[in-house]
Parts: structure tokens; C-alpha cells; sequence
């Protein structure tokens, strides 16, 4: 159920990127003392980029069960290394992406436009803008390490630049925890497409494939100090990233320096988006577990799930059609 449908031949969710990327661009373009000029293209720029994803929310099709991307876009990028340029949406991201353009709006409303280099500041928040938003998009794995990256290099300036107090120190250990925790999340992509591959003879970092293969097996710890599973490794090296940017105790004292050594504008995006995806990362990341323990679920028999006065009749697993493509599973006892 959606309040109305979108045509399916709009590339809604690149528009969501290029927008602020286009209106950065005009921002260059524009001689830095048009100081109001500048401030006017920037309120543009986000106020189309949010309308565009109020319109993405309305068009978002509700009630669409199991894993059911919408508005995807799939083209080749790199097809010898299995890279794609693929973008999608689901109940997980579409309401991020609507929180994305809000606070960036917001953010760009409350910018001083006598701020000391106001037209690079406007410049390098829309391009954040489209980094996030393409960091909730993304079903390659690739790409979203391309977005997550990118994400950091206008925060960095934005706090080293703009910020006030010791913003260097904020700006550099911002930077070193975030490379160091980038790099982990690196190694783990290389992993699971690794492992895919060994498992199906075909190199892919899209996201909708790799789910559907799961790592598995184990890894015996050194000195005997027992074993843990490829699953669980992987994910701890993912976690590491999230955990920082989100952040989780101990990995969490660049926080501190970098909100009070940030203008405010920065302060909005980072505490109401940048720790948000961190979270989303985590839960992302985590989709092939949860789907795996949910089927195992599905497959016990109710005796095994702890459900009171249950019989030991075994449950069935029968699916019935949903429109948009998912599939509702309802469990039935037999007869």
C-alpha cells in the first residue's frame, strides 16, 4: 500500500544524489561574494533534494514483506571485478533518507552566510548530503564503502576548517578513528566477496546476492582458545566501523572533541544523522543472520520454540502472494 505510485522510469534515487552534488556545483560556480546568491542556492538545492524524498516516502509501497527492494537502479560498473552501480530502498532506509534531507536542510537554514568561506562551507555540506544519502542506498558493497568514505573527507574540512577550539586535534582524531575502523570494514567486504566466490564461482559485491550465500564454517584460534564462527568474525570487522561512527563505548572519545570543537550546522548532522548510520550499518550488515535465524525459526516445530500448550505436530511453512513481490509466510498446523 503507497499513497500513490511513482513512474518506474525516474532514476528516483540518483536524483536523491545528484541534486545536492548539482547544486554544489552551481555553489562553485558562483563568485564568493554573492554571499546571498550562494545561501538562496543552497536552501534550493536541499529543499528540492527533501521534497524529492518526501515524495520517495509517499510512493514507498507498505507492507511488502521478506527482502523487497523498491526503486531499484542497476547498471554495470566495474563487471570484471563483479562492482555494480546499484541502488535500492527498503522499510530499513526510506524513512533515514527522509531524515538525511531534513537535517541537511535544516543544517544549510541555520548557516550564517557571514561565515568566513561561507560558499566552501555550502559546497562541502551539500556534497555530505549526497555521501550520506548514498550511503543508505547503496546494495553494493563497494559503492557503499565509496559513499562511507566520501562521507568522511567534507567532515573532516567541515570541523578542521569551520570549527572553533581545538578543531585540528577534533578534526585529526575524527580521522584516524574512522580510517582505522574503514579499513577493518575494507578487509571484511574483500572476505565476504571472497567467500561468495569460492562458494559460487561468481565474483559479485552486490548485496542482494551475497545475503542469499552466508558465510559458514569456523575459525580455530590460536593456542587452543577455541573457535568462532566466519559469520561472526565478519561481522565483528563491520561492527568496528559502525561502533566508532556510531559511537559505542570504548571506541567513542572522539565524540567529545569533535561536538564542541564543531559550528552548529556540523553538530546537527552529527548527532542526528552520522551516529544513525552507524546503527544502520550494523543492522544492514546483519540481515543475512537475522534472515537465517528467522527461517531456522519458521522450520522448528512449535514444541521447540518454547510456545505453551503447543502440540508435537510440526508447523508448515506456506506462502501466499502479497502485492509488490514479497511473500507473507504463515505458519499452519496440520490437520
Amino acid at each position: 500500500m503507497s499513497w500513490y505510485t511513482l513512474p518506474s522510469t525516474v532514476p528516483w534515487l540518483t536524483l536523491v544524489i545528484v541534486l545536492p552534488l548539482a547544486g554544489a556545483l552551481l555553489v562553485a560556480l558562483t563568485p564568493g561574494v554573492a554571499r546571498g546568491v550562494i545561501k538562496q542556492l543552497g536552501v534550493l538545492s536541499a529543499a528540492l533534494t527533501l521534497l524529492l524524498a518526501l515524495g520517495i516516502i509517499g510512493g514507498f509501497q507498505h507492507g511488502v514483506g521478506n527482502l523487497h527492494f523498491q526503486f531499484e537502479q542497476s547498471l554495470e560498473w566495474i563487471p570484471s571485478a563483479g562492482i555494480s552501480y546499484h541502488l535500492g530502498v527498503d522499510g530499513l532506509s526510506v524513512f533515514l533518507l527522509g531524515l538525511n534531507a531534513l537535517l541537511f536542510m535544516i543544517a544549510v537554514l541555520v548557516t550564517d552566510p557571514q561565515l568566513p568561506r561561507f560558499k566552501q562551507f555550502i559546497m562541502l555540506l551539500l556534497i555530505l548530503e549526497a555521501a550520506t544519502a548514498g550511503i543508505m542506498l547503496s546494495l553494493d558493497l563497494i559503492l557503499f564503502y565509496v559513499f562511507w568514505e566520501a562521507m568522511l573527507v567534507p567532515l573532516y574540512f567541515l570541523i578542521g576548517v569551520w570549527g572553533e577550539g581545538a578543531r585540528v586535534y577534533a578534526a585529526f582524531k575524527f580521522l584516524i578513528y574512522t580510517v582505522l575502523g574503514s579499513f577493518a570494514m575494507l578487509v571484511a567486504i574483500l572476505a565476504v566477496a571472497a567467500i561468495s566466490f569460492s562458494q559460487t564461482g561468481h565474483l559479485s559485491f552486490d548485496w542482494a546476492q551475497l545475503i542469499q550465500h552466508p558465510a559458514s564454517g569456523a575459525w580455530h584460534v590460536p593456542l587452543g582458545l577455541g573457535t568462532i564462527g566466519i559469520q561472526q568474525l565478519l561481522f565483528l570487522a563491520f561492527a568496528l566501523a559502525f561502533a566508532i561512527k556510531m559511537p559505542l563505548f570504548p571506541l567513542h572519545t572522539w565524540l567529545p572533541a569533535a561536538y564542541t570543537a564543531s559550528p552548529i550546522p556540523v553538530v546537527i548532522v552529527l548527532a542526528g544523522l552520522v551516529s544513525k548510520l552507524g546503527a544502520y550499518g550494523g543492522v544492514r550488515v546483519d540481515e543475512p543472520s537475522r534472515l537465517h535465524r528467522a527461517g531456522h525459526l519458521r522450520r522448528q516445530p512449535a514444541r521447540h520454540r518454547g510456545v505453551p500448550g503447543a502440540d508435537d505436530q510440526p508447523w508448515r511453512d506456506h506462502r501466499r502472494a502479497v502485492p509488490g513481490g514479497g511473500d507473507d509466510r504463515a505458519p499452519r498446523r496440520d490437520p
